[in-house]
């Protein structure tokens, strides 16, 4: 399964897929925390607890995540970094082969356009994947992300 993550600094959207580009489900872990450090640490573990499930529930489970996007407000760039690093750590620490992929990498390869909206990213996450409205922005675009990494990873196998 590939699974796509999209992550802000209160939660964490996960997306997973098959490699035939079938819906396997979607997943988030939250935090309501106004305190950054509290926050951070329950996205720790329940992003932990989530990851190993997964893994327990299928085989070759690889990840691609949404890098970093620069916000106005520098604080939330930098405790955006902190999640984004957590996950790779996480994602390492449980032998996951995972990929960062930049925003305007995945946007123009899965819907055609670099600078793609977000009610362009969720039209499509819903015609393509079934996704239902009224969802998580962030989970359209985790959907993105795994069919980018689905892509991605037929490219790296042909040219093996």
């Amino acid at each position: 399964m590939i699974l796509g993550i999209d992550s802000s600094t209160k939660a964490i959207h996960c997306v997973g897929l098959r490699k035939n580009g079938k819906l396997v489900g979607k997943w988030a872990v939250r935090s309501k925390s106004p305190d950054t450090l509290k926050r951070y640490n329950e996205l720790m573990n329940d992003f932990r607890d989530l990851l190993n499930d997964l893994i327990d529930k299928y085989e070759d489970l690889k990840v691609y995540v949404e890098d970093v996007i620069y916000i106005q407000n520098p604080i939330t760039t930098i405790n955006l970094a902190k999640i984004v690093s957590m996950i790779q750590v996480i994602c390492t620490e449980l032998g996951i082969e995972y990929n960062i992929v930049m925003n305007r990498t995945w946007k123009k390869e899965v819907v055609g356009n670099g600078a793609a909206k977000k009610e362009d990213i969720k039209k499509f996450a819903i015609r393509q994947f079934g996704l239902e409205d009224g969802l998580d922005q962030d989970f359209y675009d985790a959907s993105c992300l795994s069919l980018y990494g689905i892509r991605h990873e037929s490219k790296s196998n042909m040219e093996k």
